[in-house]
């Protein structure tokens, strides 16, 4: 409740601490939520925000963090768009990139992996191009052409106002039909629903076997991502089938730190099967040596972020990453 936040940011604002460190920073990037209000009462002689992407979807992610480090530096959030862009439809310009750049280049330390990881093994990525089966077409035209498009391709050429969680929702089923034809219908961990599931009626199938049983058979340990949970439990079950040894880790899994600790000490757990959101920040994985991104996530960044679990402080082995892209 608004009530119970005051409640906590009152507390807050009792302490001082010399040091904050926010590591991850990123994560406050929306000034609204309650984190973020919470990180701006802490009272510290000195703040320090560490992140790799600072900026994941537009200008305004970077004003939430300076008004962090140093209140007040980029004036309001109303003028900071006004000056330099902030909205899905407002980017900035040249000109204004160059006058954020300066404002905050006195305030920033900026340091490459070339630049401090020098001994990193290589990484090398590869564009999987995947042809979705008769099936997937089948499932992808019906979604494509279903009557929630059709009101939102309406309302687009009509210019009426736009339902986006609509359309985000017609794009979801796109996309989990790139995965399975059938991976709509399931919800949560249905597995009657799995069990009769054909992996092969999806046409990234192939090429996923091909590369897991290419890396088992090179002794190489495999990191998965997906963003659909009813995809981790198919593949799982897969395993199973081929009694390959793997864990998984989710949004509620409660024993992270000990199913990390199995991947990467167990030489017959060979494949680590991750939801992109739950394991893309804050793990190590660098007992495995090839990436496999199941799905695309809409954020570029936020893939880089989940590859460079394996590609880390740590990591002796070369690191191979593999994206399907379905055509």
């Amino acid at each position: 409740t608004t009530y119970g936040i005051l409640q906590r940011e009152a507390s807050l604002r009792e302490r001082e601490w010399h040091c904050v460190i926010l590591d991850e920073a990123q994560a406050i990037k929306n000034a609204i939520t309650i984190s973020s209000r919470a990180s701006r009462v802490l009272r510290s002689k000195f703040r320090v925000a560490m992140t790799g992407t600072p900026i994941e979807n537009h200008a305004t992610d970077l004003w939430s963090i300076m008004e962090f480090l140093l209140p007040g530096y980029l004036g309001s959030l109303p003028r900071f768009k006004r000056l330099y862009g902030g909205g899905s439809k407002d980017h900035p310009d040249d000109g204004q990139t160059s006058a954020l750049k300066r404002l905050i280049s006195p305030f920033l330390l900026r340091r490459t992996k070339d630049q401090v990881l020098t001994e990193l093994p290589e990484k090398t990525e590869e564009v999987i191009l995947c042809e979705m089966s008769a099936a997937q077409k089948k499932a992808y035209k019906k979604y494509l052409e279903s009557a929630e498009a059709a009101k939102a391709r309406e309302d687009l050429q009509a210019g009426k106002k736009i339902n986006y969680a609509n359309i985000l929702s017609v794009l979801t089923r796109l996309k989990q039909v790139c995965d399975h034809p059938r991976l709509p219908e399931v919800t949560g961990s249905k597995l009657k629903k799995l069990s009769a599931m054909d992996p092969w009626e999806s046409g990234k199938w192939i090429a996923f076997d091909e590369l897991l049983n290419e890396a088992l058979g090179s002794n190489l340990k495999i990191v998965v991502f997906t963003q659909y949970l009813g995809m981790m439990d198919l593949i799982g079950l897969w395993l199973k089938e081929k009694q390959v040894g793997y864990v998984e880790l989710r949004g509620d899994t409660p024993d992270r730190a000990a199913r990390i600790k199995r991947y990467a000490d167990d030489p017959e757990t060979k494949v680590f099967l991750c939801s992109l959101l739950a394991g893309s920040l804050g793990i190590d994985l660098t007992a495995g040596s090839v990436c496999i991104h199941f799905d695309r996530w809409w954020n570029p960044a936020r893939e880089n972020q989940a590859t460079d679990r394996l590609h880390r402080l740590g990591q002796t082995r070369g690191v191979q990453v593999f994206k399907g892209i379905p055509y």
